[in-house]
């Protein structure tokens, strides 16, 4: 008995349902969005930085009349913290750091790192919504109705 050839049909190696995944309709959407996204963090961060270094001076001047320090000592924080660097490099390295290695850098006013006081702020900021949300369903009129209260 003979075997019946089969219709052809068309491929569906991984290789055809990747690129068919990758242009369809929706996963562009999703690409664009998110570039778009990026491209809003970047701008707002860069004009955060750049309207936060409009102001005169930097941390360290604050502390320029001590006597307790040396202007070695000045210099050596300078470079230690970036301040000797243009503007623009400045922005950049913060920026390559925050990316690759997640560091947001050092809080002069509490000396920690400032990711651990935005973790906190963050923990704090949570219970609160929780609180928020549970005293909301614990004063809802439907089930105090349902319930005789």
């Amino acid at each position: 008995m003979a075997q019946s050839s089969s219709p052809l049909r068309p491929s569906t190696t991984p290789w055809t349902r990747l690129v068919n995944w990758v242009t369809s309709e929706t996963t562009l959407y999703i690409l664009k969005r998110i570039l778009q996204a990026l491209l809003t963090l970047l701008l707002a961060s860069a004009l955060s930085f750049f309207v936060i270094q409009l102001a005169p001076g930097n941390f360290l001047d604050q502390y320029r009349q001590s006597p307790q320090f040396s202007a070695e000592t000045f210099q050596q924080l300078e470079a230690q913290f970036g301040l000797d660097q243009p503007v623009w490099r400045q922005y950049f390295n913060w920026l390559y750091q925050v990316v690759f290695h997640g560091n947001f850098g050092l809080s002069f006013a509490y000396q920690r790192p400032v990711v651990d006081i935005r973790l906190g702020a963050g923990a704090q900021y949570a219970v609160a919504v929780f609180r928020r949300i549970s005293g909301d369903l614990a004063n809802c009129h439907p089930l105090r109705d349902h319930w005789g209260g």
